[in-house]
């Protein structure tokens, strides 16, 4: 379709995507295994899933989803409980949730975009590195479908809102929102395989949750690579990623990374006290 308009594929998406994100908002829960689920403890905004029966909380970290052919899916969604599980709260009504985009390090490579080419179906299997050639980007359309875009640089993305959270008894969230990846080419898919970036969530009066992890699989990338190879990868590097304190990430925690902490204290930065 881009071929004949001459404007970028994620423009012609944009308009498509906003109809069937109206279609998909009523759709079951039972088929969000995938979702991000919010909530929040001891005043800090957590991720996870419930579970069957809604009454116990499991704290998650890593979150799976595959692409279509046309690059962009609105998965994984996000999603929050008025009724919070046992021994988690729920996240307070009618306030924005705003989304930041976070690099990763690995070996001595900083990137808010990765990138493995899916050969293989065991976590010794995973190579993840920078995507295949410059100008790959993903982007997230959050609410009234601005984007946050990341183009696999060095530099945390500071994203607009997500969602404005509902009131009443029913889902505080229940968001399906879009991400696009885009390798800069109006004419050429982007390379099969596996794409991986990080995010925090951020509330006012909450702190932001721990650094999590999406993750997608292209249409013919066999189930294996992404579940059995990726996933196990993914969650045994949870803490490694992106490291415990590194505020300015460059895969060290030093002074350097106080002053950035100190500079936000009190305030509505990416990391607030």
């Amino acid at each position: 379709m881009s071929e004949f308009f001459c404007v970028p594929r994620w423009c012609v998406l944009l308009v498509v995507v906003s109809v069937v994100s109206h279609a998909i908002s009523s759709s079951s829960l039972q088929a969000d295994e995938d979702s991000v689920f919010l909530q929040s403890l001891d005043g800090q905004l957590i991720t996870g899933l419930p579970d069957a029966g809604g009454s116990e909380f499991v704290l998650q970290r890593v979150f799976s989803s595959q692409f279509p052919s046309t690059f962009a899916w609105n998965g994984p969604g996000f999603h929050s409980l008025s009724r919070a599980p046992e021994g988690v709260e729920a996240i307070p009504e009618t306030a924005d949730v705003a989304f930041d985009f976070l690099p990763m390090n690995i070996d001595g490579l900083t990137s808010n975009l990765l990138y493995w080419d899916g050969v293989g179906s065991a976590s010794e299997d995973v190579q993840f590195g920078l995507p295949p050639d410059d100008g790959y980007t993903l982007t997230l359309f959050g609410r009234n479908n601005q984007p946050g875009t990341v183009a696999a640089t060095s530099e945390m993305i500071g994203g607009p809102v997500l969602v404005r959270t509902l009131d009443g008894a029913g889902l505080r969230m229940h968001e399906h929102r879009f991400f696009f990846l885009d390798d800069g080419d109006e004419f050429v898919d982007p390379e099969e395989g596996v794409y991986l970036t990080a995010m925090q969530l951020r509330m006012d009066g909450l702190r932001a949750t721990e650094p999590f992890f999406l993750f997608w699989g292209t249409l013919n990338t066999p189930i294996a690579a992404v579940e059995s190879a990726a996933r196990p990868w993914i969650e045994s590097r949870v803490d490694q990623l992106i490291l415990d304190g590194d505020y300015n990430f460059d895969g060290g925690v030093d002074t350097a990374d106080f002053d950035v902490c100190t500079a936000q204290q009190a305030s509505s930065g990416p990391f607030p006290w």
